[in-house]
């Protein structure tokens, strides 16, 4: 029943998207992504002339600057792409007038949720695919990859912006908006998680909010499979604690999703 039901919303979410939107739609923010990226070449190259220094080294384990901030930029593009869509989902049917349907209606909020997180996760890494060839020329590297703890990485990374992205959309639901709840979380992971640089040039207290935050560990874990090599056993309390955050966040916003969903109808006239 569940598989129907994330089959189902994937294949309807995929129609509406492919239908509505233009071609536009679906590069706009892959376009972010390579200014973000071309931004950095033009730093790296013309102020700081290719150097980096020994610091960022020891803080990075690469001395590869380009190729690790262009997986951060993919990251950062991944997680507006899975976490911003999905969590919108619920309010976009309150807005639209759907939502007293699908509540009445048999279908699981689990596979409700998760079939618009697969729909996301199929449009992003297809924007990722065409990020990554247009990124080759810019540096990016694939010599050391660890594919096996490269794939772990993503999967992790995966539940763990599914579990973020529920959270979200029930304080979206709750507080009936989406502009500044949504910019808020994603100003916080761009800055506290190591996009665009390693999390210790952070001030202490920062890097306490980056080390609840799951995207943290998804990147560190990236980064080193992809740019060292490092494998799944070197790299053994970094993807413990992804899991633990992953399952940590998952359960909480199981936990509340259900419950503002079910009062979600009251409150649209409140």
């Amino acid at each position: 029943m569940i598989i129907n039901n994330i089959l189902a919303t994937a294949r309807r979410n995929l129609t509406m998207q492919t239908r509505a939107y233009p071609v536009d739609f679906f590069f706009s923010k892959l376009l972010t992504c390579f200014f973000t990226i071309l931004g950095s070449f033009f730093i790296y190259n013309i102020v700081f002339k290719g150097n980096v220094t020994n610091e960022f080294i020891q803080y990075s384990g690469t001395s590869d600057y380009m190729s690790f901030t262009i997986l951060g930029s993919f990251m950062y593009l991944f997680v507006v792409g899975t976490f911003l869509n999905v969590s919108r989902s619920f309010i976009t049917e309150m807005r639209e007038g759907t939502l007293d349907s699908l509540l009445i209606s048999p279908v699981n909020y689990m596979g409700y949720l998760s079939g618009n997180m697969l729909e996301q996760t199929m449009i992003t890494a297809g924007e990722l695919l065409i990020a990554i060839l247009i990124t080759i020329p810019f540096g990016l590297r694939f010599a050391n990859i660890n594919v096996a703890s490269t794939m772990l990485s993503i999967a992790l990374t995966l539940i763990a912006l599914f579990g973020m992205s529920i959270i979200l959309s029930g304080i979206m639901i709750y507080f009936k908006d989406t502009y500044l709840s949504q910019n808020t979380v994603f100003s916080i992971i761009y800055l506290t998680t190591g996009i665009l640089f390693p999390i210790q040039y952070l001030p202490s207290w920062l890097q306490v909010i980056s080390n609840y935050i799951p995207v943290t560990y998804s990147l560190r874990t990236l980064r080193n499979s992809v740019l060292t090599g490092l494998d799944i056993t070197s790299q053994y309390n970094d993807f413990k604690q992804l899991a633990v955050l992953s399952i940590v966040y998952f359960t909480v916003g199981m936990l509340m999703i259900r419950r503002i969903v079910k009062k979600a109808p009251e409150r649209q006239f409140i």
